[in-house]
C-alpha cells in the first residue's frame, strides 16, 4: 500500500502532469461548449417545455395532428418574413394550409396574428421549437413501425429465393437480430427528455487527449526513473521488484481511471448544464439517435454504463501502453509501437465490413471497446464459426483477456534483468556507423542553445527524416477534392453556385426568387404558355412538349436549388441575428464539408499529429534525463534558458508538422 501511495504522490506532485490534465479538461469542455449548439440547438427551456406539455396532454393521434398543424402555421409565418414582397408565393402557401387543414379559419388567424404582432427573432425561435417537437412526435410514432420492419425484413429475406444463397451465418444473424428487436415490442417511448446524452456521446477529442495522457502518465511512472539511471538499484533486490511493479501498475491504472472520469464526467455535467437533464427514467430509445439500441435501458442507466465503458477502454489502452513502456528499452520505440497499434485498430474498426467472416477483428479491438456509444446505439453479431454472438459479451471477454495478458507482460517486462545484451556483430556494426558519422561535414562550433536543441530534435531524434517522410506522403495524397460531377444534384448545386457565389445581395435574392417561380410554374413563360393553351393559340402537343421539357428541368435542378435555398435560409437568419450583411454569402458547402467534416480523415490526421508530436517532444525534453540531469541541477540559471529554447523548438516543430499535414 505504501508503494501505491508513493507512486500516486509522483503523479499528483508533478505540476506538469496536473497542468496537462486540466488543460485537456478545459480543451474538451470548451470544444463541447462551442460546437454542441451547432448540431443540437439550444432552446429556451420554459418555452420548449410548454410546447412539450401541450403535446403530452393530448392523445397520440391528436397530438401528432396538432403539432404538425402548428408547425406548418409557423413555417408560413416565417415565409412571410423571407418572402414579404412575393405575394403569389405566400398566397400559394396559405391555400395549401387551407386545403390541408380546412377546419381552421386561417384568414382570421392571420388577421389576429398580424394585430398582435410577434418579433422576428421570437418567431424564428418558436418555429424551431415546434419543428424539433414535431420531429420527436413523428419519431415516437414511427418506432413501432421500425420494430415491425425489422421482423418483416427478416421473414422476407429468409423466404424469398433471391436470398437462398446466403451463408449460414447471414441467415442465423438475421434470425437472431429479429429476435433481439422483437423483445422490444412493448417498450413505450417518451418525449420529455434532454439531448444531453447525444452531446456527451460525441467524445472524439476527449478520446484523443486521453491517448496522449496515457503516455505522459506512463513516462512518469515507468520510464523517468529508468532514464535517470535508478533501475540498477533493483538488481540487488530481486524479490522486491514484483511488489514495486504491482504498486506502479496499480497507481497507473487508478490514475487513468480517475482522469477518464474527470474528462468524460466533465463532458456529461456540462451537457446537463447546457441542455438540462429531462426525464432520465425514459428508455434510451426515446432519443432518435439511439433508435437501434437493442437493450431496454433508461437514459440514466446509459449514463452510468457509458462512463464505465469509457473507463474500461482507457484502462485497456493503458494496459497496452504499460506493457510497451516496460518491455521496450527506449521510450521512443514504445511510443511508435503504441500509436502503430492505435492506427491499425482504428483502421480495422472503421474499414472492415460488419458482415465479414473476420468481423471479430473489427469489433474485438481497442477502438471498438473505447467507442462507448456504439455499444448501445447499434446491434451487431460476431461471426463465431458461422454462429452469431452478440458483440457486447465478446467485447467484455476480449477486454478481460487483454487486461490479464498486458498486466502479466508489464510485470514481466519490469521485473526482468536490465543488463544490456548485444547481438552478434552489433558492436562492430555500431563502430562502423560512428566512424561514418565522424567523416560527415560538421558546422562550425557555436554556443547557441536554440541551435543545439534543434540538433537534438532533428538530427539525434531523427525528426528531420520523419518530416521528410510526412511531406512526401502529403504530396502523394494531395489529390484534391474528388470530382462529384456524376451526382445530378451536385451538378445542379454547382450550376447555381457559379452564378451566386459570394456576398448575399439583392440581385442574388431576385435571381433565386425567379428560379423558385420557374420551379413552381409561376414564371412569365409558364403563365404565357398556360394562357395560350387556354385560348387555343398553343396546341396540345406543343404544350405537352413544353411541359415535359420543363419537368425534366425541374427534376434536374430541383435538388440543387433546394440546397441553395436551405443555405439562403441560414444566411438570412445570420443577417437578422448579427446584422452583418456585408460579410455573409454563399460558399460551396460540399467542398467545405470534404475539407473539414470528413471525420475519418480528420481522425487519421489527428492520430499522426499526436503520435509524431508526442514522440518528438518527449524525446527532446527527456534527453537530459539520460545521465545529464545532475548537470542541470547544479546550474540554477541554466535551466530556464534551456527550457525556453526547448519550448521554442517544440513550437517550431509543431508548426512545421501542422503545415505539412494540413
Amino acid at each position: 500500500m505504501k508503494r501505491f501511495g508513493y507512486e500516486w504522490m509522483k503523479l499528483t506532485w508533478n505540476r506538469i502532469l496536473l497542468a496537462a490534465v486540466f488543460l485537456c479538461l478545459a480543451a474538451v469542455l470548451f470544444y463541447q461548449w462551442q460546437n454542441a449548439p451547432k448540431t443540437q440547438p439550444m432552446f429556451d427551456r420554459e418555452q420548449y417545455q410548454a410546447v412539450l406539455t401541450a403535446v403530452m396532454e393530448r392523445e397520440p393521434e391528436e397530438a401528432k395532428e396538432w403539432i404538425e398543424k402548428e408547425t406548418a402555421w409557423r413555417r408560413f409565418l416565417v415565409s412571410m418574413i423571407y418572402f414579404a414582397e412575393e405575394k403569389e408565393i405566400l398566397d400559394m402557401q396559405l391555400a395549401q394550409l387551407e386545403e390541408q387543414y380546412p377546419q381552421t379559419d386561417w384568414e382570421a388567424r392571420l388577421e389576429t396574428e398580424t394585430e398582435e404582432g410577434i418579433g422576428e427573432e421570437d418567431l424564428l425561435q418558436e418555429s424551431r421549437i415546434y419543428e424539433e417537437v414535431a420531429a420527436r412526435v413523428q419519431y415516437q410514432a414511427s418506432y413501432p413501425e421500425f420494430l415491425e420492419t425489422v421482423q418483416r425484413q427478416a421473414d422476407s429475406m429468409l423466404d424469398l429465393p433471391l436470398f437462398s444463397d446466403m451463408s449460414a451465418f447471414s441467415k442465423r444473424n438475421i434470425v437472431k437480430t429479429a429476435e433481439v428487436y422483437g423483445r422490444l415490442t412493448g417498450q413505450s417511448l417518451g418525449l420529455d427528455y434532454s439531448v444531453a446524452p447525444v452531446v456527451w456521446s460525441e467524445s472524439r477529442l476527449a478520446d484523443a487527449l486521453m491517448l496522449v495522457l496515457i503516455l505522459l502518465f506512463g513516462w512518469q511512472i515507468f520510464c523517468r526513473e529508468r532514464e535517470e539511471g535508478l533501475y540498477p538499484l533493483l538488481l540487488g533486490t530481486r524479490n522486491g521488484r514484483l511488489p514495486l511493479a504491482a504498486g506502479k501498475m496499480t497507481a497507473y491504472v487508478s490514475a487513468l481511471a480517475v482522469t477518464a472520469v474527470l474528462l468524460y464526467g466533465g463532458q456529461m455535467l456540462l451537457a446537463f448544464g447546457m441542455y438540462g437533464a429531462g426525464n432520465m427514467s425514459l428508455p434510451l430509445a426515446s432519443l432518435s439517435e439511439f433508435r437501434d439500441c437493442p437493450y431496454e435501458i433508461s437514459i440514466a442507466q446509459y449514463a452510468w454504463f457509458y462512463l464505465g465503458v469509457k473507463v474500461m477502454g482507457v484502462v485497456l489502452f493503458g494496459g497496452f501502453a504499460m506493457a510497451l513502456l516496460t518491455g521496450c528499452r527506449k521510450y521512443g520505440a514504445a511510443v511508435c509501437l503504441y500509436f502503430l497499434i492505435i492506427v491499425l485498430e482504428y483502421l480495422l474498426y472503421v474499414r472492415m465490413d460488419s458482415a465479414s467472416p473476420f468481423n471479430g477483428l473489427k469489433y474485438l479491438n481497442l477502438a471498438a471497446v473505447l467507442d462507448a456509444k456504439a455499444w448501445f446505439s447499434t446491434y451487431r453479431n460476431l461471426n463465431l464459426f458461422s454462429h452469431p454472438l452478440s458483440v457486447m459479451p465478446g467485447k467484455l471477454i476480449f477486454a478481460g483477456i487483454c487486461a490479464v495478458v498486458t498486466t502479466v507482460l508489464a510485470a514481466w517486462g519490469f521485473c526482468r534483468r536490465t543488463q544490456q545484451r548485444s547481438l552478434p556483430g552489433w558492436n562492430a556494426c555500431m563502430e562502423q556507423v560512428q566512424k561514418g558519422m565522424a567523416r560527415l561535414p560538421r558546422p562550425g562550433a557555436h554556443g547557441s542553445l536554440f541551435l543545439h536543441e534543434g540538433f537534438k530534435l532533428y538530427r539525434l531524434g531523427a525528426m528531420a527524416l520523419v518530416l521528410l517522410v510526412l511531406a512526401a506522403g502529403s504530396v502523394r495524397m494531395a489529390t484534391g477534392i474528388p470530382d462529384r460531377e456524376g451526382d445530378p444534384d451536385q451538378r445542379a448545386y454547382t450550376y447555381y453556385l457559379e452564378r451566386i457565389q459570394g456576398l448575399y445581395t439583392k440581385e442574388t435574392q431576385n435571381l433565386l426568387r425567379k428560379e423558385e417561380a420557374v420551379m413552381a410554374l409561376q414564371d412569365e413563360e409558364a403563365k404565357e404558355m398556360e394562357r395560350g393553351y387556354q385560348d387555343g393559340t398553343i396546341g396540345k402537343e406543343e404544350y405537352a412538349e413544353w411541359g415535359d421539357e420543363r419537368m425534366r428541368m425541374i427534376q434536374a435542378r430541383g435538388g440543387g436549388l433546394d440546397q441553395v435555398l436551405e443555405q439562403e435560409r441560414v444566411i438570412v437568419q445570420t443577417i437578422q441575428e448579427t446584422g452583418a450583411e456585408e460579410k455573409v454569402g454563399f460558399a460551396d458547402v460540399n467542398q467545405l464539408s470534404y475539407l473539414f467534416e470528413d471525420d475519418e480523415r480528420q481522425m487519421a490526421y489527428a492520430m499522426v499529429f499526436l503520435a509524431v508530436s508526442t514522440l518528438a517532444i518527449t524525446r527532446l525534453f527527456g534527453m537530459e534525463y539520460q545521465g545529464m540531469q545532475p548537470l542541470l541541477v547544479s546550474t540554477v540559471r541554466g535551466r530556464r534558458p534551456l527550457c525556453a529554447n526547448k519550448m521554442l523548438q517544440s513550437i517550431l516543430f509543431l508548426t512545421l508538422l501542422y503545415g505539412i499535414l494540413y
